[in-house]
């Protein structure tokens, strides 16, 4: 039975050691995939029936997670296994920064086991060790709530079992209707300037580019990884508007021509013990024509990607407040 599916998750203090499953991932299903390299052997045996063998030469496993409501404390799993590990400030709430490395040291990744299968079919069961998300995105529009969606990688499929008297956990979804939108010049500060009235949807994609290194050891699975500089692109939707003679799309499609860089945040704070700040230095790639939205709204949506700014010395950074001290 579908409904049956489920996803747990624990966070492994050696990566590639397994550990019991702490919590449950909540969204739709995703399953996992085969990701495994193979070589044919070709032959001529003196037969017509093929003889070819084939070899496993490199194992791996995909585990796509579909788009599901975006939850607060969600959101701490991707940060801390694709931006990196942080420590928690503050006596409750707990405020986590999560910030992109701008110097030449590689962030320092969770990795988690995952247990993926159907609680009827346990024999069935996927025990996916060293599992990192390879990219996710968030996204979200007017009258809905967040949405994200990804994939996490594995080095191989293990057998193994479920984790017994797991809860689900009580994570609080995010509203996009408690989002704000806040817009100012390089050399200026994050969340001074707010666009009122314009915001219509953002999405943002976050790619930490982590590959496995085959280390040659006996073994035909990854036991390392290496990452690379992370690509971070996103969407934004505005309103086409006009007051007392400015407009935000004017304003913007301008800093499109000049190829400005944009310091852009969106803080979607729904209390004060559950709040996501995105900061990102973006610069437009592409600005669309305009689009009609709903019966009479027309938008226009600015395309673009994060840069390293230097004059803020910022690139990318994710500031989740949770009531979680500690992450299960």
């Amino acid at each position: 039975m579908w409904p049956l599916n489920i996803c747990q998750i624990g966070k492994e203090a050696t990566p590639g050691t397994a550990v019991a499953a702490t919590t449950i991932w909540r969204g739709p299903f995703g399953s996992w995939d085969d990701d495994r390299q193979t070589e044919e052997i070709p032959e001529d045996v003196g037969t017509f029936a093929f003889s070819e063998r084939t070899l496993d030469t490199f194992l791996g496993a995909k585990i796509p997670f579909p788009q599901g409501v975006a939850h607060y404390q969600q959101m701490l799993y991707l940060a801390e296994g694709s931006i990196g590990k942080v420590s928690a400030t503050g006596s409750g709430p707990y405020v986590r920064d999560y910030i992109a490395q701008t110097g030449d040291s590689a962030p320092n990744l969770q990795t988690y086991t995952l247990r993926v299968g159907n609680k009827l079919v346990s024999a069935d069961l996927a025990l996916l060790a060293y599992a990192l998300p390879m990219e996710w995105e968030l996204s979200g529009k007017q009258q809905e709530s967040w949405k994200v969606s990804g994939t996490f990688m594995a080095p191989r499929k293990q057998s193994g079992s479920f984790t017994n008297g797991l809860d689900l956990p009580a994570w609080v979804p995010m509203v996009f209707g408690h989002s704000k939108l806040y817009i100012d010049a390089d050399g200026g500060t994050f969340g001074t300037t707010q666009k009122t009235g314009v915001l219509m949807a953002f999405s943002v994609k976050y790619t930490p580019q982590v590959e496995w290194v085959p280390i040659g050891d006996g073994d035909i699975y990854a036991k390392a990884h290496k990452i690379a500089r992370p690509l971070i692109t996103f969407t934004m939707q505005l309103e086409v508007e006009q007051d007392t003679g400015v407009s935000t799309v004017a304003t913007e499609r301008d800093h499109y021509d000049s190829k400005a860089i944009r310091l852009i945040r969106i803080d979607c704070t729904r209390d004060a013990n559950h709040k996501m700040i995105l900061d990102l230095a973006g610069q437009y790639t592409k600005v669309g024509a305009y689009e009609k939205s709903g019966q009479n709204n027309t938008v226009v949506t600015f395309e673009g990607k994060a840069l390293y700014s230097p004059t803020n010395a910022n690139f990318f950074r994710m500031e989740l407040t949770t009531p979680l001290q500690n992450i299960p």
